[in-house]
C-alpha cells in the first residue's frame, strides 16, 4: 500500500521548548553527585595509601 504524502495541509514545525522550568534541580543534583563521587575516589585513594 502506498500512502499519499502529497496533501495540501500546511506543515507547521514543532517549536522546541529550550527553557525548562525544572532544569535547575537536575543540574544541582548532578553537581552534588559529581562532588560526592570525587570525594569517594579521594577517600579510596587515601585508604589504599
Amino acid at each position: 500500500m502506498e500512502q499519499n504524502s502529497d496533501t495540501n495541509a500546511p506543515t507547521v514545525p514543532v517549536a522546541e521548548n529550550n527553557k525548562q522550568n525544572g532544569g535547575n534541580g537536575l543540574r544541582i543534583a548532578t553537581v552534588i553527585a559529581c562532588i560526592v563521587a570525587v570525594c569517594g575516589i579521594g577517600l579510596g585513594v587515601y585508604g589504599i595509601m
